[in-house]
C-alpha cells in the first residue's frame, strides 16, 4: 500500500476533494439526530384511503370516479413498484398490501393480482434498462382508495369509458420483477423460448432475382420507339371526315414480271 500511494502521480485529484464525495458530511456523520429517522422511509409505505382523501377535500375534481381515474394512471404504477420492493424486503408477503391501507381494513389480495407478463423492451427514456409489460388485477388498490372517500362532492357525469378495476399493463424494471415474482418470470421465458423455437423451425431463404440493369438504353427500349408503336387514342370528335375513294395502282408502275 505505501508503494502504491507513492506511485501516485502529481496530476491526481485532491485527496480532499475525493474525500468530500466518498465521505460527505451529513447530519449523521456529525453525530446529530437523523432529521427523517421519525419517518422510517425503509417501513413506512403511501396510505392510499388517505391520499384519496386528502384529494377529494382539496381539488374540485375531488370525486370518486376521477380520482380513482387519476389514481390509475398517476399512482398504481409506483404503488405497484413499491409493492414488488416489499415482496423482497418483507418476509411475510401476504401483509404487504396492509401497509398501504393505514386504518382502513381491506381483504388483501392473494399472489393473483400480478397476472402475467406480456413482452419486455430496453427503451432510452429507462437509459436501455430490462422491462417487463407486467398486467395486473387493480381491484385491491381501487377498493383502498374507496375507502379513503367520504363523499363530500358529486359527480355530475356518470359516462365513463372504462372501469377502474380493469387489467392494468405496466412498465416494471425486470430484475424487480425476477426477484420478486419469479414464478411470473419462469412463465413469461417458458412462453418466449416456446414461440422463438416454433419460428426458427419455418424460416425459408428468400434471394429476390437481380434486377435489369438501366445503364445502357438500346433504341427498342427509347421512348422514341415505344412512342412510335404506341396507338393513338380514339377520336371523340363528331364533325364529319371527307370520304375518299381508293384509286387503283398503275400496272405499269406496279413493277410485276413483264409477259
Amino acid at each position: 500500500m505505501v508503494s502504491l500511494a507513492k506511485s501516485v502521480p502529481e496530476s491526481f485529484s485532491d485527496i480532499d476533494i475525493l474525500l468530500a464525495y466518498t465521505h460527505p458530511v451529513t447530519s449523521r456523520s456529525e453525530g446529530k439526530p437523523d432529521y427523517y429517522a421519525d419517518i422510517s422511509w425503509t417501513r413506512k409505505e403511501p396510505q392510499i384511503p388517505a391520499l384519496a382523501g386528502l384529494c377529494e377535500f382539496y381539488f374540485e375534481w375531488g370525486f370518486k370516479e376521477s380520482i380513482i381515474k387519476r389514481f390509475r394512471t398517476l399512482i398504481w404504477p409506483g404503488i405497484v413498484l413499491r409493492t414488488l420492493r416489499r415482496y423482497i424486503l418483507d418476509d411475510d408477503p401476504e401483509q404487504v398490501f396492509t401497509l398501504f391501507s393505514g386504518d382502513h381494513w381491506q381483504p388483501v389480495p392473494g399472489d393473483g393480482w400480478m397476472k402475467k407478463i406480456h413482452s419486455q423492451r430496453e427503451h432510452h427514456s429507462t437509459d436501455e434498462t430490462l422491462e417487463y409489460r407486467v398486467e395486473i388485477d387493480p381491484t385491491a388498490l381501487v377498493m383502498l382508495a374507496e375507502a379513503g372517500v367520504r363523499g363530500i362532492r358529486r359527480h355530475h357525469d356518470e359516462d365513463r369509458k372504462e372501469r377502474p378495476t380493469d387489467p392494468l399493463r405496466l412498465w416494471l424494471p425486470a430484475v424487480v420483477v425476477r426477484q420478486a415474482k419469479p414464478e411470473l418470470v419462469e412463465a413469461y421465458e417458458k412462453v418466449t423460448r416456446k414461440d422463438s423455437t416454433s419460428q426458427g423451425q419455418d424460416i425459408r431463404w428468400f434471394f429476390p432475382p437481380a434486377e435489369k440493369s438501366r445503364t445502357a438504353m438500346t433504341l427498342k427500349d427509347s421512348p422514341v420507339a415505344n412512342a412510335a408503336i404506341t396507338p393513338s387514342a380514339p377520336s371523340t370528335s363528331t364533325k364529319a371526315t371527307p370520304s375518299r375513294n381508293t384509286r387503283p395502282f398503275p400496272a405499269s408502275l406496279r413493277g410485276g414480271p413483264k409477259s
